[in-house]
């Protein structure tokens, strides 16, 4: 441990060492104030490397806590940054967690309480650490994460394989840059490794994911090596994907969670739901839990005045507000209590208040899709409609070799809409504003020329000006249309399928209109389908289809909007 180092009101530890039960040492930075006394502490623990985050982390500078009364712990987790061990996800992140919380918890200079916060996998340790129940645990923040790896948790057929490949190797180009392998490694692979992420874009584009070259490197890199052997083989068998600790049940957890998210981080904002199904199912203190969504994006920093979607009209502060939750569970002051649920409306520029969450809203505008005149839906001329009129069929060619860029939240969609794999259905000018809050489902019946297809449904503001604004998506992956089951589809007979388009709190104002896309591909945030039935991770080949869909009084395809 490098000698304790004082800064103006704080003391700074580097390297502090922690030993956990099976003797691995795991090494931290400890921050906390130059005046002895004892203090709660916030904890963090990361696989990005303490000694290369910036001093400026934001909502995670310890300098500002550390103001506040409250000792800092930033800790590399097993086998990455300064840590001993080997990293090997699913394994020890309970353990080592509840390890390092009970002992912070019984230093002298803590008053007992730990509160942990972190964003992406760094908060899902912390759901790890929590679910072990350790005694000194008070409170955690989980930023822009999950209980599962997978983003898209509750939407079958989609595990996002080609994110994760992406992700081992970034992990363990960081470890050969640090030297955690031999010399021999490293002249072996680095270069390879190197290339593989430079040009990661192409090779996923074109290759099944368990036919990238990047399984070379499985003799070498364990953690690219899960990825061959444990995640593609067995995100059918949910059961599976259980026992290796990949998901938790929320109603195990006994502490609060402040979930912090943005609408742009992923299509269904799962943060939503499990903050509602702390409040409504688990135990103890976390039932207390809240949730705040913002309109910031994926993978920056909150609450940042350089960012363009920082909110200066409504003058929030994450900083402020994990200060008020800590200060709550880790100090016991009483604080400003606020509504459950805040969640930020872009529409309007401010935020909807809730005391719980509601997924079907307090009413369901229904709009029926229709085609306008005889002629096939294309290029924008469908129509939505407030009931099912005459019966009619709209189609379109999905090559799996061209499929749709990903647009995000937000983004104007516009020129997706000139492909000629997209059907478009548009409202009448709207009269008056139209407040959404929940869950937009879409049920389209429609069918393919193939076993197995893709239908993604955009949901989309159109403007006075002509943009179109996407404000909600969703998938369904038609061989698993019933459960994880798959059963292909029978050519040409049209099924229904029920599509989730996210939970959305949002306002179409006066004078707008409500649109929405039907197509079969949403690369890369889907993994295209490739039409064969087989799996698409595993499946070289391509199939061209003509896919369908169905509306009117027999076959009424619509979207239902809850309504505040």
């Amino acid at each position: 441990m490098r000698k304790n180092e004082t800064e103006p009101g704080m003391q700074v530890a580097f390297h502090h060492e922690i030993t956990m039960r099976d003797g691995v040492i795991l090494r931290g930075d400890l921050y906390r104030p130059a005046l002895q006394g004892k203090y709660p502490v916030i904890l963090m623990r990361t696989i990005f490397r303490k000694k290369t985050l910036s001093r400026g982390w934001g909502c995670y500078d310890p300098s500002f806590y550390v103001k506040h009364g409250y000792a800092v712990y930033i800790q590399d987790v097993r086998g990455l940054g300064d840590s001993d061990g080997r990293f090997v996800r699913f394994t020890a992140d309970g353990a080592d967690g509840y390890d390092t919380i009970e002992y912070l918890g019984t230093q002298p200079w803590s008053n007992g309480n730990v509160g942990m916060y972190g964003d992406h996998y760094v908060g899902f340790l912390q759901f790890q650490a929590a679910a072990r129940h350790p005694p000194h645990l008070k409170a955690i923040c989980p930023f822009q994460t999950h209980v599962t790896l997978n983003r898209n948790n509750d939407t079958r057929g989609f595990p996002q394989f080609y994110a994760h490949i992406g992700w081992c190797m970034a992990r363990e180009m960081s470890r050969l840059v640090e030297g955690k392998y031999s010399a021999e490694i490293i002249e072996k692979y680095g270069a390879v490794l190197r290339d593989y992420l430079m040009n990661y874009s192409s090779i996923v584009r074109d290759t099944p994911a368990a036919q990238l070259p990047m399984a070379e490197l499985r003799e070498a890199f364990s953690i690219v090596d899960e990825y061959f052997t444990t995640a593609l083989p067995c995100y059918d068998d949910m059961q599976a994907i259980k026992r290796e600790g990949r998901l938790m049940d929320l109603d195990r957890l006994e502490v609060p969670a402040l979930l912090l998210s943005g609408w742009q981080e992923d299509t269904r904002n799962t943060m939503i739901g499990h903050g509602d199904i702390l409040r409504r199912t688990a135990r103890g203190n976390a039932r207390q839990s809240e949730v705040v969504i913002g309109p910031w994006a994926w993978g920056e920093p909150m609450s940042q005045p350089e960012n363009a979607l920082y909110i200066p009209e409504n003058h929030f502060s994450v900083e402020q507000e994990l200060l008020r939750w800590f200060d709550k569970w880790l100090k016991e002051k009483p604080v400003e209590e606020k509504k459950p649920f805040r969640l930020y409306n872009a529409a309007t520029g401010s935020f909807v208040e809730l005391g719980e969450w509601k997924d079907n809203g307090n009413a369901v505008l229904c709009l029926y899709l229709r085609s306008k005149g005889a002629a096939n839906t294309r290029l924008g001329d469908g129509c939505l409609t407030p009931a099912p009129l005459e019966d009619g069929v709209d189609e379109y060619i999905y090559d799996p070799e061209n499929p749709m860029l990903s647009m995000e939240y937000g983004a104007d969609c516009q020129t997706q809409e000139d492909r000629e794999d997209v059907l478009v259905y548009t409202s009448d000018i709207l009269q008056e504003q139209t407040d959404v809050l929940g869950v937009i489902r879409t049920e389209l019946f429609a069918s393919s020329l193939t076993p197995d297809t893709d239908f993604m449904v955009h949901v989309l503001d159109v403007t006075p000006a002509g943009q179109a604004i996407l404000v909600g998506a969703g998938a369904a992956r038609a061989k698993y249309r019933e459960s994880w089951t798959p059963v292909l589809l029978e050519e040409g007979k049209p099924y229904a399928f029920t599509i989730l388009c996210g939970n959305v709190v949002y306002s179409f104002l006066k004078g707008h209109r409500i649109r929405v896309e039907i197509t079969s591909s949403d690369f890369p945030h889907f993994q295209y389908n490739r039409n064969t039935g087989a799996r698409p991770e595993q499946d070289s080949a391509y199939v061209k289809t003509r896919n369908r869909i169905y509306h009117g009084a027999a076959m009424p395809s619509r979207v239902m909007i809850p309504l505040a």
